[in-house]
């Protein structure tokens, strides 16, 4: 992310594996996230993340990493493309921030949240 304030800075960055019932990593998912807005990502956001805003130019927005994330992972668990996507489960050690954030930027969206969580604190 690009702050700590869910609402107001946002997603820059986004990784995902997707593993197996035990823990095997299946396959992995990447890609920078050009901010939706620029004036929130200051110089102290490019000191945290070691990401310049040069860095994010060619990255897609957002909504296009939101949409191929999804994407991704209907064709690595071999589903076609409207398939859902409710018993995909998120999770992670302290990731409710991270949730936190990208539950904000599905709202913003107006895209239907489809995720189960399962947060480890």
């Amino acid at each position: 992310m690009s702050g700590s304030k869910v609402g107001y800075y946002d997603l820059i960055q986004i990784g995902v594996v997707i593993a197996s019932n035990n823990w095997a990593n299946l396959s992995e998912f990447e890609s920078l996230a050009y901010p939706d807005k620029e004036e929130a990502y200051t110089e102290y956001s490019e000191e945290v993340n070691a990401i310049t805003l040069d860095d994010l130019e060619d990255a897609p927005m957002s909504h296009q990493v939101i949409e191929n994330i999804e994407a991704w992972i209907r064709k690595s668990l071999k589903r076609n493309p409207t398939a859902s996507l409710t018993d995909v489960v998120l999770c992670g050690q302290s990731v409710i921030n991270d949730i936190n954030f990208l539950k904000q930027k599905y709202d913003e969206l107006n895209l239907d949240w489809t995720w189960v969580l399962s947060v480890n604190p």
